[in-house]
Order: C-alpha cells, then sequence, then structure tokens
C-alpha cells in the first residue's frame, strides 16, 4: 500500500486545497494517471499516481490539506484499503466545504468584475472556471495575425515587446512595460488553451510558448521577456529557448526603481515597484524582483532569480542562480547562498547556505478572540 501526499511546490505554503478529486473511491489506477487536482497559493498543479493498483482518497473536494497528510492511497486490493480505514478519518471538516471557490479563482474575478454567482457548477470553482468566462465576453473578431502585423507606424527605435506567460506575471510585465512611449506590447504567448483569444490590459493572448519561433521569423516582435514568477525552471527553459533562438531579451523595470551608481543589470529581468538596488550591486539575467525589495551595495547576484515582497539584503551578499526567495526575507552582510535554494518566507538569513538547499522557518500563532466590554 502507498500513500500519497501533496508534493511541496511552493516553499511558503503549508499545504494545499483540493480542487478535483479525479477517480472513485476503488477504482482502478495506472502509473502516471492524475489523480488529484491542488491549488496552493501560488500554482495549480496535478498529482500523479506513483504505481498501479486501487484507488481510496483519505480528503474531499474543497479540503485545505496540510503537506505532511496522506490525500489518497493506493493499494493491491479492496481488503488492504478496508483494513486501512479502519483506523482513518478523512480531515474534511464542514468549515472547509462552505468555500466554493479557490484563492487563485476569486483574486482573478475580482480583476476582471467576473460574477461568480453566474457559474453553475456543483464542484469549487476554479481558475479554469473563472478564464473560460472571461474568454466568453472577449471578442474574437480580429485574427491573431491581423493584430500582430497591423501595428501601424511605430516610431523610431522602439521595441515591439512579445510576453512569454501570462496570468498575474503577465500583468505585472505588461503594467511596467507601459510605462515608457517606446515600448509596444504586441501579444501575450501562454501554455494555458483556456486563455487563448482572451486580452490581458488589452493585450491578445496568441497561443502557446511553442509558436515564438513563428512569431520571431515572421518579425512579428523586436524582444521577448518571460513573465513568470512561480517557476523558476520554466522561466529559465522560456528563456534558454531564446537566447537558442537568438531573441534579445527586454527588461521591465518600473521607473520608480532606484539604481545607483556603477551598478550592472543584465537582460530579461522584471524589477517591480520601488525596488532599491545598491552601488556597484550586479544582476545578471531572467530575474523576477518583486516589490520594496532592497539589494544593497556590492551585492552580486545571478540569473533565473525570483522574490517575493520586501527581500532586504545588507552588503557584500551573493545569490546564486535560480534561487527562489520567498516574502519579507532578511540577509546579514556577507552571506552566499548557492544555486537552486529555496528561501522561504519571514527568513532571517545569518549564515551562507550550500547549493540545493532549502531553508524553511517554523511558524507557531496564538490567535484568540478579543473580548469586547
Amino acid at each position: 500500500m502507498k500513500k500519497i501526499f501533496i508534493p511541496q511546490e511552493d516553499v511558503n505554503s503549508e499545504g494545499a486545497t483540493i480542487v478535483e478529486l479525479i477517480k472513485n473511491n476503488y477504482d482502478k489506477v495506472k502509473k502516471d494517471e492524475i489523480i488529484v487536482s491542488v491549488e496552493t497559493t501560488k500554482a495549480v498543479f496535478d498529482i500523479v499516481a506513483p504505481n498501479d493498483g486501487i484507488i481510496m482518497y483519505l480528503v474531499k473536494e474543497g479540503a485545505f490539506v496540510p503537506y505532511n497528510h496522506p490525500v489518497a492511497i493506493i493499494a493491491r486490493g479492496k481488503k488492504e484499503i478496508d483494513d486501512y480505514n479502519k483506523n482513518t478519518k478523512d480531515i474534511t471538516s464542514k468549515d472547509q466545504l462552505k468555500t466554493k471557490i479557490t484563492k487563485k479563482a476569486l483574486q482573478l474575478a475580482q480583476q476582471n468584475n467576473i460574477d461568480i454567482t453566474l457559474i453553475e457548477t456543483e464542484k469549487i470553482i476554479t481558475e479554469k472556471d473563472i478564464l473560460r468566462m472571461i474568454k466568453k465576453f472577449v471578442s474574437t473578431k480580429s485574427k491573431q495575425s491581423d493584430l500582430i502585423m497591423t501595428s501601424g507606424i511605430l516610431p523610431k527605435k522602439s521595441n515591439r515587446i512579445m510576453v512569454l506567460g501570462g496570468g498575474f506575471g503577465a500583468m505585472q510585465v505588461i503594467d511596467i512595460l507601459l510605462n515608457k512611449p517606446l515600448n509596444q506590447v504586441v501579444g501575450v504567448l501562454d501554455d494555458n488553451s483556456d486563455l487563448k483569444d482572451t486580452k490581458i490590459f488589452g493585450i491578445p493572448v496568441f497561443g502557446g510558448t511553442n509558436e515564438i519561433k513563428k512569431y520571431w521569423d515572421n518579425n512579428s516582435f523586436d524582444k521577448a521577456i518571460v513573465s513568470i514568477s512561480t517557476n523558476i525552471p520554466v522561466r529559465k527553459a522560456l528563456y534558454d529557448n531564446c537566447k537558442s533562438l537568438n531573441i534579445p531579451m527586454a527588461n521591465a523595470i518600473c521607473p520608480s526603481v532606484r539604481i545607483n551608481r556603477h551598478s550592472f543589470i543584465g537582460e530579461g529581468n522584471v524589477i517591480c515597484s520601488f525596488v532599491h538596488i545598491g552601488t556597484c550591486a550586479s544582476i545578471g539575467n531572467n530575474n523576477f524582483i518583486s516589490a520594496q525589495t532592497n539589494i544593497e551595495h556590492h551585492n552580486v547576484w545571478g540569473s533565473h532569480i525570483t522574490t517575493g515582497p520586501n527581500c532586504s539584503t545588507s552588503s557584500r551578499v551573493e545569490v546564486g542562480d535560480c534561487v527562489k526567495l520567498g516574502t519579507g526575507i532578511f540577509i546579514q552582510p556577507g552571506i552566499a547562498i548557492g544555486e537552486n535554494c529555496l528561501i522561504s518566507s519571514g527568513s532571517v538569513i545569518t549564515r551562507s547556505i550550500p547549493n540545493n538547499h532549502a531553508l524553511k522557518i517554523k511558524l507557531s500563532y496564538d490567535i484568540k478572540p478579543i473580548n469586547k466590554k
């Protein structure tokens, strides 16, 4: 018998919401078959069966499940499941099942003025449901080729930019890029088929990221930029693909960013509102640096790094490639963080961290009601 747990894709979450149970109890499943769809605060992803067998779920749709609690078991036969059930209860409470919409779906609905009461479903409302509603009300009269090729007369030295990745990251990147009159965002490429033919801040979503070569060969844009902030391997793969095609990468730097003298910034970086970059600091390529981050003087940062808001380093800090920093992190002077590291929100780092390590802090809270007299 094999217990199935939710993989910790997001270092800053304590668990995930069960969006959909794909199979029924006692169904036969095959290795690598999708059995559960879950959502954390950062991403929606599927869990697959690690082996063949018969499945029994230990949770219900809509439940929030901690990472250390099994969501299902896969057994060799029904008797094995029955024996396990005698001493096991699911963790689904009545309060958890009251939620009919995931956090990501609610946020997307609010941003696009979508009335969720119009969605007829007995299951939990997900991001896909909201995207379908958006697509329903978006006009698709213009063809994709028309949208790209009839861009009008552009000023000299203008940048026609293609954004790789839709969703919240694209909203941030487009908002930053449009602060410069010479930037023209011509389109968005995203692998979510539900986004195709929708618009993000008026910018059309054409199709999958695998189509970038076609648009580049057609001279439809001058530069590209990756907007994905939550998945470093995907972010890096998209950047590397662009470089293999000799596509120049644009920087999206908010006008509120303070860049001090003798600092260096590579290409393909997204730098959000009120970031401070100190004197003689060096930042590599394809990084996503969230708002209010402070990168002090003589820092050396690599490439493909993402941060949450309000990260702050002291002087002479080194950060390796492919590091994911959460929200509200403080790093002491002279600290080095190796490559491929995960740093959880709220961390105060006082010693260096080697390659391929995760730093997770354990927080405890005592929340009590206030007795009003």
